[in-house]
C-alpha cells in the first residue's frame, strides 16, 4: 500500500481543510512526519485507519469514537485517502464524511465509501464489497495496526506476541496459506481410498474372471457395440426418411388446402366481379353526384335551420297570444271596479271623514275621562284643605287657651314644638 494523497477536514487538531500530497515523499522510497507533541502528527495515521477500516487505536468502540473524532468547532467531518497497491498498482479511493446533528451536539453520524479507478471509464467506481480495505490489502484490522501502523507504546507488544498469533499474522502478511499442503493430500488420500474401495467392491462382485473370459467378453463387447452402431445408423436412417415423410404429408395437406381455397376463391369471382362494377359506378356515382348531394344536404340544414327558428318564433307568439288573453280577461274582469271608481272614491273620502270623526270622539271621551278625574281629584283636594283649615281653626284655639293656662315660657315652647310638629304632619 502506497498513499498518494490524503485531505483532512474537521477532524481533531485539523479543523480547516488539509491536503497531503504523498507523491513527492513516496518518490524516494522513505520519509517520515515529524512534529512537536500535539502538532497532529498521530492524527494523520488515525484518519488513515478510521477511513480504510472504520475503527482506530485511540478511541476504541466503547466511546463515542465519532463525536471524539470529530473536531468540536467544527459542524462538518470529511477524510478523503488515495493509494496504490497490488501488482498492478491500481488506485483505490476511501472516503468519510461526518456531519453534526443541530439538536444533539455530541451526535455525529459519519458515512464510508470505497472507490476504485477504472481507467478505461477514466472515473471512480465504487465498490460495494463488506470490508473493502481488508480485501484490497489483504490485511485485517489488527494486523495493519501491528505491522502498518504501530501505536504509540504498543511496539513491545508487536514484539511480544505469541507463537500462534505470529504465525496466523505472518501466514497474512506473506500469503503462506499457499503452501499449507496437509489439509490437501489429507482430503485427496481420503478421496483416493473411498474409490478404490468402491473399485474393490465392485471388482468382488464380478468374482474369478480368466484371461480367455475376458478377451471373449471383450470380443462380445466389440460385436454387441457393431450391433448397437448399425442399429443406431438404421434408427437414425428412419427416423430421417419419418421426419422427411411428416415434412412431405404436411406439405401435401398444405396443398390441398390450397387448391380447396383456390376453389373457393374461383367459385367467388363471380362474386367479386359484381362487387367491382358495383364499386365502379358507386365512384362515378360520387364523383358525379357529390357535388349535387352536398348542395342539397346544405340545402336541408337551411331549411331544417329556418324551421327550427319559425317554431321558436311561433311559440313565442303563441306564448304572447296567451299573455295578451289573459290581460284582457284581466281587465274585463276590473273594468266594473273602474268604473265604478268615483263611486268608491266618494265613499272612501266619507269613509275617512267617518273615520276622523271616530277618532275625534275617542279623542274627546279620553279628554272628558280626563276632566272628570281632575274634578274628582280637585274635589277631593279641596275637601282635604278644608278638613286642614278646619283642624287649623280647632289646634289654633287650642294653642290660645294652652298659653293662657300655662304661662311658663319653658313649656310653652314645648308646646309650640309639639303643634309645630302636628302642623308638618
Amino acid at each position: 500500500m502506497i498513499p498518494v494523497k490524503l485531505i483532512l477536514q474537521g477532524i481533531q487538531s485539523y479543523r480547516e481543510r488539509q491536503e497531503i500530497d504523498f507523491s513527492e515523499l513516496t518518490a524516494a522510497g522513505l520519509f517520515g512526519i515529524f512534529g512537536k507533541v500535539g502538532s497532529g502528527k498521530s492524527t494523520i495515521l488515525e484518519a488513515i485507519t478510521f477511513v480504510l477500516y472504520g475503527d482506530s487505536e485511540r478511541l476504541n468502540s466503547r466511546e463515542n469514537r465519532s463525536y471524539n473524532l470529530m473536531n468540536l468547532r467544527s459542524e462538518k467531518l470529511y477524510i478523503d485517502l488515495i493509494f496504490r497497491t497490488g501488482r498492478d498498482q491500481t488506485e483505490y479511493r476511501f472516503v468519510a464524511e461526518g456531519k453534526r446533528n443541530g439538536k444533539h451536539f455530541d451526535q455525529v453520524k459519519i458515512e464510508r465509501k470505497a472507490f476504485q479507478w477504472m481507467s478505461e471509464f477514466n472515473d471512480w467506481a465504487p465498490i460495494a464489497a463488506e470490508n473493502p480495505a481488508e480485501k484490497i490489502i489483504g490485511l485485517s484490522y489488527e494486523n495493519f495496526k501491528r505491522t502498518v501502523i504501530i501505536p504509540q507504546g504498543r511496539f513491545q507488544e508487536f514484539i511480544e506476541l505469541r507463537d500462534a498469533d505470529r504465525t496466523r499474522m505472518m501466514k497474512e502478511l506473506f500469503q503462506l496459506e499457499r503452501f499449507e499442503l496437509s489439509d490437501g493430500v489429507k482430503r485427496l488420500l481420503n478421496k483416493t481410498d473411498s474409490e478404490w474401495q468402491h473399485l474393490e467392491g465392485q471388482r468382488k462382485a464380478l468374482g474369478d474372471v480368466t484371461p480367455e473370459m475376458y478377451a471373449q467378453t471383450q470380443l462380445d463387447l466389440q460385436n454387441a457395440q457393431a450391433l448397437l452402431t448399425q442399429q443406431k445408423e438404421q434408427l437414425t436412417h428412419k427416423q430421417n426418411e419419418e421426419k422427411a415423410i411428416e415434412a412431405l404429408m404436411k406439405l401435401f395437406n398444405r396443398l390441398v388446402d390450397l387448391e380447396g381455397e383456390i376453389k373457393n376463391l374461383e367459385g367467388q369471382t363471380e362474386g367479386f366481379h359484381l362487387r367491382r362494377e358495383r364499386l365502379r359506378q358507386y365512384e362515378l356515382c360520387q364523383i358525379e353526384l357529390k357535388p349535387l348531394l352536398d348542395k342539397k344536404a346544405d340545402i336541408i340544414k337551411q331549411i331544417n335551420r329556418e324551421i327550427q327558428a319559425q317554431t321558436q318564433t311561433q311559440t313565442k307568439i303563441d306564448n304572447l297570444e296567451k299573455a295578451l288573453n289573459f290581460n284582457q280577461k284581466e281587465i274585463e274582469s276590473l273594468r266594473p271596479n273602474y268604473e265604478k271608481r268615483q263611486q268608491s272614491q266618494v265613499e272612501i273620502e266619507d269613509l275617512r271623514i267617518i273615520v276622523n270623526i271616530k277618532k275625534a270622539e275617542a279623542e274627546r271621551a279620553k279628554l272628558q275621562k280626563r276632566i272628570e278625574d281632575g274634578k274628582q281629584k280637585l274635589t277631593l283636594r279641596q275637601n282635604a284643605l278644608q278638613e286642614r283649615k278646619t283642624q287649623y281653626e280647632a289646634l289654633r284655639k287650642q294653642r290660645i287657651t294652652l298659653r293662657e293656662a300655662l304661662p311658663d315660657v319653658a313649656q310653652l315652647s314645648e308646646i309650640k314644638a309639639w303643634f309645630d310638629k302636628k302642623e308638618a304632619l
